[in-house]
């Protein structure tokens, strides 16, 4: 069922020593408002949020002008204290994928949805969390779609498959749960929603696992690609599925299939592409500009910028 939805009001007290750092803390809010979630279910597609206001007598902007002298360290570069590596502007993308619907039935088109709404799916009584259209209808009248579950599944299990990554690379990026082994996942991907007449979007960002060296820009340019509109993407090309091209679903066993193909091509007629905005520090693939800078970097972030 879909998340809470209305205004809410968050009210930060400061000790003394800390009101300085709090530009800092709005700018990484303006960041994750444009092009990631916040909350624990962010990666499971909710957490998209929009900050209406700030209220608090001090320039933002001007701070902003001014970059800090703690940058460098705190963004996890070589120095005492940061053996864990902690997450890092220049190693991570962000994404914006937008479509746009012919007919209002569009969403009915996924293999998904309809094993979702039928009488008698395949996996029998064993299916958890039925999906029905008053669940989906509830979605649908605030704008929203829940199309995190399904582009994760896509990426997961018919495209990255194609890479030829390890398994432990895999679960790096993709996150595991075996035991004890317990890893959260290094990509985030929002549900759909609406920005505007018939114009829909959905979020996809990620940072490279410490861990994942030598294989991250591998894995970003060719999700770069196949995020791309069928003119521009060249994954195909390469025996990699596109996004939008048509699923080819196998049956592997009674009641398991699996898709070697795309996604969005099931419904190629009913819903269009209206491109992808791509962020990435000293990118080529930076569809907004390629910024060397990490602070002018993390400021166009606090932006809005799509063009």
């Amino acid at each position: 069922m879909p998340g809470m939805y209305g205004d809410f009001t968050v009210l930060l007290h400061f000790r003394p020593e800390g009101e300085k750092e709090w530009p800092l803390l709005a700018g990484v809010l303006k960041l994750m408002e444009h092009w990631t979630a916040i909350g624990a279910k962010a990666t499971g597609g909710y957490g998209v949020f929009r900050i209406d206001r700030i209220e608090d007598g001090r320039d933002f902007d001007q701070f902003l002008e001014q970059e800090p002298s703690s940058l460098d360290s705190a963004e996890g570069d070589s120095g005492e204290g940061n053996s864990t590596e902690l997450p890092r502007l220049t190693d991570g993308f962000f994404a914006k994928v937008r479509f746009k619907p012919c007919n209002d039935d569009w969403w009915q088109q996924f293999r998904e949805v309809r094993l979702a709404l039928a009488e008698n799916p395949p996996c029998g009584d064993h299916k958890s969390n039925r999906m029905d259209r008053d669940s989906f209808q509830c979605w649908l009248d605030k704008g929203v779609f829940p199309i995190s579950p399904i582009v994760r599944n896509w990426l997961r299990y018919s495209w990255f498959s194609k890479l030829g990554f390890s398994v432990s690379e895999e679960e790096l990026l993709f996150g595991v749960v075996k035991g004890n082994n317990r890893r959260r996942t290094a990509i985030g991907i929002s549900h759909a929603y609406q920005v505007g007449d018939k114009l829909w979007e959905f979020r996809v960002w990620g940072c490279r696992p410490p861990e994942l060296k030598d294989k991250w820009q591998e894995f970003v340019e060719k999700l770069y690609e196949a995020l791309q509109e069928p003119n521009n993407a060249s994954g195909g090309k390469k025996g990699l599925p596109s996004i939008w091209d048509k699923p080819d679903w196998k049956e592997e066993n009674k009641n398991s299939y699996r898709n070697d193909g795309g996604l969005f091509g099931e419904i190629a007629e009913i819903v269009k592409p209206e491109g992808i905005v791509w962020r990435e520090f000293n990118s080529d693939r930076d569809t907004v500009s390629k910024l060397d800078n990490k602070w002018e970097f993390f400021i166009s972030l606090t932006e809005e910028r799509v063009k």
